[in-house]
């Protein structure tokens, strides 16, 4: 993959003064990344054979075969070196390759195995995922490298753990006799859900965004007035994606009688007990991604109200994921801490009863009520 005088150039450009071959790389995957649009041209051999890296270079765009290739050819400019890979993306299925074809695979990204621990995943078609990182559609699939003089290794594309893919809820609270509630908060996302969230704002306006934000937290509390929000992780791309925001929400409460009553676990609830009702399965339920899901909550009341935490304090375990809630109250402030965590493993037909179970007995704790009482004088 010789390299011409516009990818040489610019190799030299970008990593002029970059020490070590993993920061070199990182830049060069950032600008392959950011600056070549994702154009998919693929007329007759053009759905197979990549375009000349130089020909990517000036055109800036190409398909992931062209993108890839243009980082190859940048790498080995900067003495970095980086291979092309040939993969079956997660919704395309597994490939059977025991029988060699062209049509086993409908992506290629790139692979630098003397870079880090065990090599650096690429895929720079992915606008929302940071340097050393994979999407979900290309973790944990079976890989054809190219190597040397075209000699072929496989291998299996990482895929994250649940720690890795983490979202986490940080409200603070004032909660009002009424109902209502003001929340100062923020949403702080890693791995596999930032990238999707990035890909839907990375491009938008200020106005999208606000309305993104908007349907965020309606989801949550319906009819809630979202004052400010500020969003941090898109430009440049980068691990946390932070969100955050106030607003007031009339339904944050509910009055019953003289007690005041939340269901704080519903601000970070699963909407998995929705999307799996019918009784029978013939096909495995399959995940993204193993996810983790934190709540951190503090929820403070006018002087003058009680609170029972100890029915808050609950664990729930299954082979599935496990989730656990634990709660305090002081003076005039309720605390919560709540963790749920799936473990992103595939769910066989003979399974899925035992997984409705732990599903349903997952939203029976997300629905349970804290209860403000007023105290007796």
């Amino acid at each position: 993959m010789k390299a011409g005088p516009v990818v040489r150039a610019l190799a030299r450009r970008l990593t002029d003064g970059v020490a070590g071959r993993r920061e070199k790389l990182h830049r060069l995957y950032e600008w392959v990344r950011d600056r070549v649009r994702y154009v998919a041209v693929e007329v007759g051999i053009g759905g197979f054979q990549p375009h000349a890296a130089e020909e990517v270079c000036s055109n800036m765009y190409g398909d992931c075969k062209d993108m890839t290739a243009l980082l190859c050819s940048l790498a080995a400019e900067a003495g970095v070196e980086v291979r092309q890979v040939l993969i079956s993306t997660w919704q395309n299925g597994r490939p059977d390759t025991s029988l060699p074809s062209p049509l086993h695979f409908n992506h290629v990204i790139a692979y630098a195995p003397a870079s880090g621990d065990s090599g650096i995943w690429m895929d720079a078609t992915e606008k929302g995922c940071p340097f050393g990182q994979l999407p979900w559609s290309d973790q944990g699939l079976p890989a054809l490298v190219v190597g040397e003089g075209g000699k072929p290794a496989f291998f299996t594309t990482p895929r994250s753990a649940a720690d890795d893919n983490s979202t986490v809820f940080e409200w603070d609270a004032t909660l009002e006799p009424s109902g209502e509630g003001r929340v100062h908060g923020k949403t702080v996302m890693t791995g596999t859900p930032a990238a999707e969230f990035r890909e839907e704002l990375i491009f938008s306006t200020p106005e999208t965004r606000r309305a993104w934000v908007e349907q965020f937290i309606a989801f949550r509390f319906s009819g809630a007035r979202l004052d400010s929000f500020s969003v941090k992780g898109l430009q440049p791309v980068d691990d946390p994606l932070v969100i955050s925001y106030d607003f007031s929400a009339t339904g944050f409460g509910t009055r019953r009688g003289n007690d005041l009553v939340i269901r704080p676990a519903m601000i970070s609830a699963s909407s998995l007990a929705d999307h799996f009702r019918p009784t029978k399965r013939i096909h495995p339920v399959r995940f993204k991604a193993a996810t983790r899901t934190d709540l951190k909550l503090s929820v403070t009341v006018h002087p003058g109200w009680d609170c029972d935490s100890t029915r808050v304090g609950r664990f729930l375990d299954s082979p599935f994921g496990f989730a656990q809630w634990s709660g305090s109250w002081r003076d005039t402030v309720f605390t919560m801490s709540g963790r749920e965590c799936l473990n992103g493993a595939d769910v066989a037909p003979q399974d899925y009863e035992r997984f409705q179970g732990f599903l349903d007995r997952l939203r029976e704790e997300e629905l349970r009520e804290v209860v403000f009482s007023k105290e007796r004088e």
